[in-house]
């Protein structure tokens, strides 16, 4: 049972106003494999981030869809379905304003210096979380997609050799791990038909997941070396 996210659940469904308190047997049955299989990229934070927007009334929901008294699946995946919607809106701003889509008009070299900066600073804080956790999750791949922009070499040339394997079996394993970690049927029958489509050819959505998983692979072995040399992000950014 994924402990941490059976709390937030409990948590957030008192304070969110259910008066029909749900059963211990219903969270670990029904709702944690629901979010797990529906909403496999978000993380117990993204949960209760979603379920605290909604509260702050910052994300909505369609008022058929609201609880009405009852912790029902459609009223969580009406709130994990907006704030996967707003996630990827505040992405496409950051995406903006960090420079990924090129503006009309002529960035200023002092833009230019303080964008960098702030790439470099959030960077740093990445490594910083990889050093401690030994893993940093690149959500969207942004640092990867800004450091090939600026045509900073992540990958080594044996990195490059067997990224396409190592993307696919760390799909893979992730699945089997998700399927070995659930008690749901339903959830177990599904994972194990993304298993078989993955291991028969996987589908350009499957392959998009996959070049992803190369990104973050290449931008952890980059923290990997980093780590290994002793340097600091700014000490790489300047020197190579």
């Amino acid at each position: 049972m994924n402990a941490k996210l059976f709390n937030i659940i409990t948590r957030w469904g008192r304070n969110m106003g259910i008066s029909t308190v749900p059963t211990k047997e219903y969270i670990i049955q029904d709702v944690i494999p629901f979010i797990e299989f529906n909403f496999k990229s978000l993380k117990e934070e993204d949960v209760e981030m979603a379920f605290n927007l909604f509260s702050a009334e910052k994300i909505s929901i369609p008022k058929e869809k609201h609880h009405f008294g009852n912790l029902s699946l459609p009223f969580i995946g009406s709130i994990l379905t907006s704030y996967t919607n707003w996630k990827r809106q505040k992405a496409g701003e950051m995406k903006l304003i960090i420079g990924f889509k090129e503006p009309e008009q002529k960035i200023l070299p002092v833009s230019k210096e303080a964008h960098f900066n702030e790439m470099v600073s959030g960077l740093t804080k990445a490594y910083k979380i990889f050093c401690e956790n030994g893993h940093y999750l690149d959500w969207g791949n942004i640092y990867y997609d800004w450091l090939i922009s600026i045509d900073k070499c992540v990958c080594t040339h044996q990195d490059m050799d067997d990224l396409d394997k190592r993307a696919f079996e760390k799909v893979i394993q992730d699945l089997k791990e998700n399927k070995k970690n659930n008690k749901n049927d339903f959830a177990i029958k599904n994972i194990n038909i993304d298993i078989q489509r993955f291991l028969n050819g996987p589908t350009s959505s499957d392959k998009a997941q996959i070049e992803r998983e190369k990104k973050q692979i290449c931008l952890n072995d980059l923290f990997k070396r980093l780590k290994e040399f002793d340097m600091t992000i700014l000490e790489w950014m300047t020197e190579f």
